[in-house]
Formats: C-alpha cells, sequence, structure tokens
C-alpha cells in the first residue's frame, strides 16, 4: 500500500474566481500564514476503503487489503453484530443488510481498519400516482415573495397554508418551496435561503404572528399591536416593493420578546 503524504501547498489554492465572475488571486501575505498554520493529514493505512456503497438487493461484498488473517465485526444501523475470520486474497460475503447506514470493523495485530457501509435505495422514492402514470401539477413559489393583507411585508406559513388549500382547489397536487432554513435576525440583510445560519432550524420571520395564540391572549401584545406606530411600520413594510428585512426583523423580534398570557409568553413561538 502507497502512503501519501499531501505538502500545505497542495492544500491551498491561490486562485479563484469571485462572485462577479472574476479571477483572484490570494495576497501573498494570506498564502503565506495559512503555510504555517496548515498541518497536512497523515496518510493513515488501512485495509478497507472509507466508504463501500451498495444498491438494496445487491449482495454486500467487500476485498480487504490484508498482509495477514484479521478479524472482522459488522454492526448494522439497527445495532445487529456478526463477526467472524478473512485471510489475505479472500473476498469478504457480508450478510445481507437492510437500507441504512452500516459498519464494518477488521483488526489485525497492528491495525484497525473501518468501512462505512452505505446500503441506498435503488431508486428515489416516487409517489403511487406517478407510478401509476397520472400526471401531477403544481406551483413553484418563493415563500418571502407571497403578499396578503394578513402578513408582516413577508409571506409566512400563514399565507402558504391559504395558498396550499386554494391550489388544492384548483386540483393542484403539491406546492415547491425555497429552503426555510434559520438565516441571521441579527443581520437581517443576510436574507439569502441558499446561506443559512442552520439547518437545523426554521426561519423565524416565516412565523405567522397573527395566528399564535400567545400573541392573540396577550394583553401586552394586543396594546402594541394597536399602537399607532406599530400599525405605521407595519404598513409600511407592506407597501415596500421588495422585502424590507430590516423593518420587519425590527417589528417581529418586537412581538416575540413582548410579556404573554399567563400561561407563559409570546417567545414561545420562536421555539
Amino acid at each position: 500500500m502507497t502512503m501519501t503524504t499531501l505538502t500545505p501547498a497542495a492544500l491551498i489554492a491561490p486562485e479563484y474566481i469571485d462572485a462577479h465572475g472574476r479571477p483572484r488571486r490570494i495576497p501573498a501575505a494570506t498564502e503565506q500564514w495559512l503555510h504555517t498554520i496548515i498541518q497536512p493529514p497523515l496518510a493513515t493505512p488501512s485495509a478497507l476503503p472509507p466508504v463501500a456503497i451498495f444498491r438494496g438487493g445487491e449482495a454486500v461484498v467487500v476485498e480487504p487489503a490484508l498482509s495477514g488473517a484479521a478479524a472482522w465485526e459488522l454492526t448494522s444501523e439497527a445495532g445487529e453484530r456478526w463477526s467472524g475470520e478473512c485471510q489475505p486474497g479472500e473476498t469478504l460475503r457480508l450478510p445481507a443488510l437492510p437500507e441504512g447506514y452500516h459498519q464494518l470493523t477488521l483488526t489485525q495485530p497492528a491495525l484497525l481498519s473501518r468501512c462505512s457501509l452505505i446500503v441506498a435505495p435503488p431508486r428515489c422514492y416516487e409517489p403511487p400516482a406517478l407510478l401509476a402514470g397520472d400526471k401531477l401539477w403544481g406551483c413553484c413559489v418563493q415563500l418571502y415573495t407571497l403578499r396578503s393583507q394578513h402578513n408582516w411585508g413577508i409571506g409566512d406559513f400563514g399565507d402558504l397554508r391559504q395558498m396550499a388549500a386554494e391550489i388544492a382547489q384548483r386540483g393542484g397536487a403539491f406546492i415547491g418551496l425555497n429552503p426555510l432554513h434559520a438565516l441571521f435576525p441579527a443581520n437581517p440583510e443576510g436574507a439569502s435561503p441558499y446561506s443559512p445560519s442552520s439547518r437545523r432550524w426554521l426561519n423565524v420571520l416565516y412565523i405567522d404572528v397573527n395566528s399564535v395564540e400567545d400573541f392573540r391572549l396577550s394583553e401586552a401584545a394586543q396594546a402594541w399591536w394597536q399602537q399607532p406606530d406599530t400599525q405605521q411600520r407595519l404598513a409600511a413594510a407592506r407597501d415596500s416593493e421588495y422585502v424590507d428585512y430590516a423593518a420587519v426583523t425590527a417589528l417581529k423580534l418586537e412581538a416575540y420578546a413582548l410579556p404573554g398570557d399567563s400561561s407563559g409568553d409570546v417567545r414561545r413561538m420562536n421555539r
């Protein structure tokens, strides 16, 4: 087995194309600084590839690069275990595995090798209607572009609910949406749905505030809502030609921070 050591120079791309399509080169000082902090990864010998991918129903067969006998252990995603021994030049035929992520480990006196075995579906899921040959239609929309007299200057989940009902009434089968992940409430203009701050959470600006029970039942929230200043800011956000992220974010974060009724506070809508 050949071991390759990568130098820092091989890990640094000195040139790139910027967002405007123009070629750029990193400054010499930056390149030198990167050289000083990058430690090349150590080449680690292994008898197995790091990942092996199979389709559901295929035989799970691996050919380890062994110089001596090894013990193997297979652990399925559900925690089932199988074990055995294999010799140099021997093809390792493993038990049939369900779709999922599984772990194969080979143990030798001076070497421990691991391989992630991925068993994937033969093809992507298709709805029964498509499999039956039916044709379906729907609409694709950037949620933040929806306009209504109900929202606060940005399309929200209330608008989406109404749109879904109207599309269904017309025989539509789906709505395609932009990513709805959390963005940057402290930086409202960092609004690209394709550059989220987290893919674990939803964008809080899409909350339909007026449909939140705590907001409706909170005396403080309703008093704030009825204030002329609040209504003027709301009207300006709704009338903006484009989504005024700074204005919308300020309004909604202010609403989320209001005290709620005796059972909690309006901030629970943000959890």
